[in-house]
């Protein structure tokens, strides 16, 4: 019996079980490594030396999770992870409006609901989830034409960002996630912290960044200049009477 298993894993490994999916396709379509995964489940990791450490995994790293394998946060509130469930709440609302007892197999399951995707949708983050569509890491930096990397993407739907993406990345992720640049470039700013404001249909307005210092206004104008050539470029291919 593994005495160091959390509630919140249990959860987890019977959900997994339920659902007849290995650790690593799971931890795949979760954006982590399998190691993570059953470290996570096991509620420890093994250091060497017959050593373990006890592991209590943050509530967004086991609200991805949970929508892997299809666990609620009322589950998650049960078991004392009332956290977890708050998470689930405010990023998925649709969805979590959407559990209901599943009398085939006892169990809380969701049900397919419209406008799941994450709340707001404006944060990178959340902007990748809501588009994802079940992909998986790998096969959504394909779509992106492999800027982000699988590990780039991985880093940012665990821990966001701290810094505008270069052009390329911004690029590849409005191929990959079938958005504009635009959606994008918004995203990312919101993620930053900062606040943005639609002028206008074709205008990109960043509340407080006159306030930026010279440099840093420099480089949101190069990639601006670049972001909109590149768009330009793009309708033009599709479209050769484009001006």
């Amino acid at each position: 019996m593994n005495t160091l298993q959390t509630p919140e894993g249990k959860l987890l490994q019977d959900a997994q079980r339920r659902k007849g999916m290995s650790a690593r396709k799971a931890a795949e379509l979760a954006g982590m490594s399998d190691t993570r995964w059953r470290n996570i489940v096991n509620g420890y990791q093994a250091i060497g030396q017959g050593q373990s450490i006890h592991i209590v995994a943050p509530a967004e790293t086991l609200a991805r999770m949970a929508r892997v394998v299809g666990v609620s946060g009322e589950e998650f509130a049960a078991a004392g992870r009332e956290d977890v469930q708050a998470v689930l709440t405010e990023l998925w609302p649709g969805e979590q409006a959407g559990w209901s007892w599943s009398a085939d197999t006892g169990v809380m399951a969701a049900v397919p609901t419209t406008g799941g995707g994450p709340k707001g949708e404006r944060g990178l983050r959340r902007l990748i989830e809501s588009k994802r569509a079940g992909r998986t890491i790998a096969s959504l930096s394909d779509a992106c034409g492999g800027d982000p990397t699988p590990r780039r993407l991985q880093q940012i739907i665990a821990d966001g960002i701290d810094a505008f993406p270069k052009a390329n990345t911004i690029q590849g992720l409005a191929r990959g996630l079938g958005v504009s640049i635009t959606e994008v470039v918004m995203a990312c700013a919101v993620s930053l912290g900062l606040e943005v404001e639609d002028a206008t249909s074709d205008a990109l307005v960043l509340a407080g960044a006159g306030n930026l210092p010279a440099s840093s206004r420099a480089i949101l104008q190069n990639m601006a200049k670049e972001l909109i050539a590149a768009q330009h470029e793009a309708q033009h291919h599709d479209d050769p009477h484009v001006a």
